[in-house]
């Protein structure tokens, strides 16, 4: 189909264009704000430590990363195997699966990611993840490094509720 002759709307401005101030403070103030004047939206970091971690050995931590979050980037002091649930019942059904199976059916796994070094890993798309009433979300961490070390798992997220 081919439109001839069309021509733009007298009076309507281009929601986009540099000169609209109108629409530039609304997106400014309301849009990238929250809407209504509320804070907007900042990425945080909460870092979990397994002091003396064994070669090997998994552990179990508690993060506080909110009621709900997406998960952004994580990144660990030495290559890691870092797991995460909703529930402390759900990590521990699932602690002893090896890496390379995969999780029941029945078991909520919110992310798995396997470091190699200390680089902090994009999670794109970022994961949603809300630990269902519980204190925190539980972290498994499996030290992949060849000795005992200080393990340290940094989670970089958006908080969506608090």
């Amino acid at each position: 189909m081919r439109f001839v002759g069309l021509q733009p709307l007298q009076g309507v401005v281009d929601p986009v264009a540099v000169n609209d101030a109108a629409t530039k403070q609304y997106v400014d103030t309301q849009v990238a704000a929250g809407g209504g004047g509320a804070a907007g939206l900042t990425r945080k970091t909460v870092t979990v430590t397994a002091t003396a971690a064994a070669a090997g050995a998994n552990r179990t931590l508690t993060a506080a990363l909110g009621a709900s979050y997406v998960l952004l980037s994580v990144r660990t002091t030495a290559p890691a195997r870092v797991r995460l649930y909703p529930t402390a019942a759900a990590a521990a059904a699932d602690a002893s699966r090896a890496v390379t199976a995969d999780p029941a059916a029945t078991v909520p796994l919110i992310l798995e990611y396997v470091t190699g070094d200390t680089t902090a890993v994009p999670v794109t798309p970022g994961v949603f993840g809300a630990p269902f009433g519980q204190a925190g979300t539980t972290v498994i961490v499996t030290n992949n490094s060849a000795s005992t070390t200080d393990l340290s798992v940094e989670l970089t997220y958006l908080a969506m509720e608090v």
